[in-house]
């Protein structure tokens, strides 16, 4: 078994990574990342708490099935794109969606890559960054040549104060300027519930959501320059799956503040 240093935020990218693993036997998958099902076998840590969180797990694999259709998108368009995933987690997208011709660069903290790096190796092409994105150094490091960029942003602003969200964003628009970002925002009716999530309140150390919007509009608070392309809500995939939620989600009150969902944004 592989050991980890995994706390506070870390921890919560064990989430996804079961989520992933859980569809590999279902009838009719949302995704297939034989990758993810690996990973959980192999890391030292008890998955099984995290057993009969179904909103969570079906969540987290639709939020990856959007991404994953979306940064396919990307990548048919812009063959020699640059791919900078925000927070990686055990993230293993590149390995789905890799063209044989982008550059991608996953970056999160010193203990989450160490973990990755028991698993994947760097080459000329994929590159892990182990340090905070708040660390802005790590700009100097993605070398893009003027192509074009996407960056992810999966599972990772919803833990940062507001100011911290729109910090990272300025410096991310003016360091890549016409870049693209897939972006997942959290509704913020929901911030006042995040102590009761069902998968998050299972954490070591309990941790809470701090930055939503209301509306993709919203955006426009924070730096004029982002420009809203798509917005992809989560109820829109397998609503065969939703159960209950499926139905209230016809609601639009309920659609639009009880689910998540990924914004496809421009840098002006």
């Amino acid at each position: 078994m592989v050991s980890h240093n995994l706390k506070d935020v870390s921890e919560t990218l064990l989430i996804p990574l079961w989520a992933r693993a859980e569809e590999w036997d279902k009838a009719d998958p949302v995704i297939m990342d034989e990758h993810a099902l690996d990973l959980v076998r192999d890391i030292d840590y008890d998955f099984s708490k995290f057993k009969g969180s179904w909103m969570s797990q079906l969540g987290c694999a639709i939020r990856a099935n959007i991404l994953d259709r979306e940064t396919k998108r990307f990548v048919r368009e812009y063959p020699d794109a640059v791919i900078i995933n925000l927070g990686c987690g055990l993230d293993t997208r590149f390995f789905r969606v890799d063209n044989g011709t982008i550059n991608w660069y996953d970056l999160d903290l010193p203990p989450v890559i160490e973990v990755r790096k028991q698993f994947f190796r760097e080459n000329d092409r994929y590159r892990m960054l182990g340090t905070s994105i708040f660390d802005h150094n790590w700009i100097d490091d993605i070398v893009h040549d003027n192509r074009p960029v996407l960056f992810i942003a999966e599972g990772v602003f919803m833990y940062f104060d507001p100011e911290q969200v729109q910090n990272i964003l300025n410096r991310l628009i003016g360091s890549f300027p016409n870049a693209w970002m897939l972006l997942e925002v959290f509704p913020k009716f929901f911030l006042r519930f995040s102590r009761k999530h069902e998968t998050l309140k299972m954490m070591d150390k309990p941790l809470v959501f701090k930055w939503g919007i209301n509306k993709p509009d919203d955006l426009k608070a924070i730096d004029k320059r982002l420009r809203v392309k798509a917005s992809f809500n989560y109820f829109d995939i397998r609503k065969d799956r939703w159960r209950w939620l499926g139905k209230l989600a016809y609601i639009p009150w309920v659609r639009n503040n009880m689910n998540n969902r990924i914004l496809k944004l421009e840098f002006a």
